[in-house]
């Protein structure tokens, strides 16, 4: 299909998107220096644990740049607070635990390079997050003590435009631990979002929502039954927006060079019953996790839910998963008047 676009401005180049695998060096988790001009306006940790029964905690938290800004009285699309969502004791969805208010601010966090590691203390001293190359380990007080290794390489997407954009370096780790209590495993990402001066994820300076340019975007990890693992972050939309970039525990990086998404709705046009992709002629899907709706977050315009990404026909059995991601049912709805040079969206 060709459609007319208007002759691009200066510094336009209709939303394509660079990937790619990195090496992990952590003194760069403390270095403030910029990338491609822009700033690290915050550190993202976020991840999911399951319990014996298989059944998700969904943890996130923005770590303030201290380097940066002091967020107060600035809009953030994350405030401060440590958010700790549940589906346990056969809930029928993911509900906030009000145990997470104990915690300390994100804003109040120092952020030093010791011993190797990045290291986040509270106001108190106690050391509250450290990341290694190799090593990560998380303690929230009584509510979340959990560590393990890192899995992949470290993968990072680039997004650039006129005056918007964002890169975005993120690697994951495969933890194990205690949480509220209870025996958990699973997957504990950290990312950082570099933006314009003054940018704000979601907020300000935003490509994804700002410029509504995204409909779906999901991060995942799955650990299969014969001992393979891969992670990888699927972004999607208009113009000429697309990333896919996987990486497995031996360190290789699969980008692609076509990408075709399309989203089912659930009945109400809101929740994504699931997403297909076709990467290079390869065939992927997004199920969603039959609890994994976050529906005490509101209903913001990209719904935020819990699945596991996999390839069709996938006959394995996943040991340790997860697939965070959102899908925009506005964005869906909406066409820009441009050539795609990649694919594009359609939503049913």
């Amino acid at each position: 299909m060709s459609i007319e676009r208007e002759a691009p401005r200066k510094g336009d180049l209709g939303w394509g998107a660079l990937a790619g695998g990195r090496v992990v060096d952590v003194e760069e988790f403390v270095d403030p220096r910029p990338y491609f001009g822009l700033q690290r306006e915050a550190g993202y940790l976020w991840g999911v644990l399951r319990d014996a029964d298989g059944r998700p905690l969904a943890f996130m938290r923005r770590l303030a740049d201290p380097d940066i800004e002091p967020s107060q009285g600035a809009p953030h699309a994350l405030g401060p607070q440590l958010i700790l969502q549940t589906a346990w004791d056969d809930a029928d969805d993911l509900r906030l635990r009000k145990e997470a208010r104990r915690a300390a601010s994100g804003d109040t966090l120092t952020r030093t390079f010791e011993r190797g590691l990045a290291v986040w203390r509270t106001p108190e001293g106690d050391e509250l997050l450290s990341l290694g190359a190799e090593i990560a380990q998380w303690r929230e007080f009584d509510l979340v003590d959990v560590n393990g290794s890192r899995v992949g390489p470290g993968l990072h997407w680039y997004l650039p435009g006129r005056d918007d954009a964002i890169y975005y370096p993120t690697q994951t780790w495969s933890v194990s631990g205690v949480a509220l209590g209870r025996p958990v495993f699973g997957f504990l990402f950290y990312e950082e979002a570099y933006m314009p001066s003054g940018g704000r994820l979601y907020v300000h300076h935003d490509p994804l929502l700002g410029r509504q340019l995204h409909t779906t975007w999901f991060s995942w990890a799955t650990e299969w039954d014969d001992d393979t693992l891969e992670i990888g972050h699927f972004l999607f939309g208009h113009d000429r927006f697309a990333v896919a970039v996987i990486g497995d525990r031996e360190g290789n990086v699969r980008t692609t060079e076509h990408m075709e998404c399309v989203v089912t709705r659930s009945a109400d046009g809101y929740w994504a019953d699931r997403i297909d992709y076709v990467l290079d002629s390869e065939a992927w899907e997004m199920i969603p996790d039959p609890c994994g709706h976050m529906v005490d977050l509101g209903r913001p315009p990209n719904p935020q839910q819990l699945g596991i990404v996999q390839r069709v026909g996938e006959q394995r059995r996943p040991v340790n998963w997860m697939a965070w991601g959102e899908t925009v049912p506005i964005h869906g709805e909406r066409r820009l008047l441009r050539s795609p040079l990649v694919a594009t969206t359609r939503a049913r």
